[in-house]
């Protein structure tokens, strides 16, 4: 069953309450940053009516509980298997004055994974005459395990009932071949220098809104710690299909080398053998309740992974 609550402006919200200025002196200003808001303590406000004139000890659960099982035939036994998210209750929106951002939750990776949907999508009718593939993995966040993550088979065996629906050799050997002659692009965001905190970020080395979609050619922390590292012909390659596209593009890594640091899932598939560079669309904010993006970026990651997927 699934079941999303919210979204209509009818439809109720939850909030986790945050403490009050007046008593948080000791219990989170003393604190560090990444000290001062507990896991354990981020509980959402659920319900808070009971039936006239019931005085058990639950009232007010067993009241949500009747009132979920009559709405969505949810038992308080399901709560056990369920997966069930928060979200900010607020809709993406055009940002800035003259509407040139986009604003909005979870947009990474949600804006590139529809461009390279999109892409796909539209490059069907020109009948390619090479395989275009566009991958979706889960758990990119957490280090990519499980079996919908970037480092299960999946990938490997539906590469393999490609080639053989094809009526080609999938052997281990001729798959491994397959890989290797395989070039990705990662699609993943990146972090765009932010007015505010510019000294996070090289300024000769990082993306900048508005100037196109942007290339990394190695992620990690640290500099190239748990990254892919894409080689100087693959790059050449890549920036020669976006110019002949008119494909606006930039070059840019992810913050300074001593100011931390993030990865994508292109290792993973660089590890079987393929060319893999990251490729997506600047971002600020990330991983924050509102990320901002700009609508020239996201326009010129769309036509950039539709030029390389046309590509020879």
């Amino acid at each position: 069953m699934n079941i999303c609550l919210g979204e209509k402006e009818d439809e109720p919200v939850f909030v986790i309450p945050d403490l009050l200025p007046h008593l948080a002196g000791k219990e989170q200003y003393t604190k560090k940053l990444d000290e001062a808001i507990e896991a354990g303590k981020m509980n959402l406000v659920f319900s808070g009516m009971q039936e006239p004139g019931n005085e058990e000890k639950e009232a007010i659960k067993n009241y949500a509980l009747r009132q979920l099982h009559e709405k969505y035939g949810i038992t308080e036994a399901d709560f056990q298997s369920a997966e069930l998210q928060l979200v900010p209750a607020f809709k993406a929106r055009h940002s800035g004055f003259d509407n040139s951002f986009v604003i909005g939750y979870g947009q990474d990776d949600r804006i590139c994974a529809y461009n390279a949907l999109m892409a796909l999508i539209n490059n069907l009718p020109d009948k390619p005459k090479r395989t275009m593939v566009v991958y979706f993995s889960d758990k990119e966040e957490v280090g990519s395990q499980g079996n919908t993550g970037a480092q299960s088979i999946f990938i490997q065996d539906f590469i393999s009932d490609l080639l053989a629906h094809n009526n080609e050799d999938n052997s281990s050997a001729n798959l491994r071949k397959t890989f290797i002659n395989s070039q990705i692009l990662s699609a993943d965001v990146t972090a765009a220098i932010d007015p505010n905190y510019p000294n996070v970020h090289e300024k000769q080395n990082a993306v900048i809104f508005n100037y196109g979609i942007g290339i990394s050619k190695f992620t990690g922390r640290g500099g190239k710690y748990s990254c892919n590292d894409a080689n100087a012909e693959f790059i050449a390659k890549v920036i020669r299909i976006f110019n002949q596209a008119g494909v606006f593009w930039q070059s840019g890594e992810l913050g300074k080398v001593d100011e931390g640091g993030g990865g994508t899932i292109a290792y993973f598939l660089s590890n079987l053998g393929a060319e893999v560079l990251d490729c997506g669309v600047g971002l600020m904010g990330m991983h924050s309740l509102y990320e901002l993006c700009s609508k020239a970026d996201l326009y010129s990651t769309y036509l950039g992974y539709k030029a390389f997927l046309q590509a020879d």
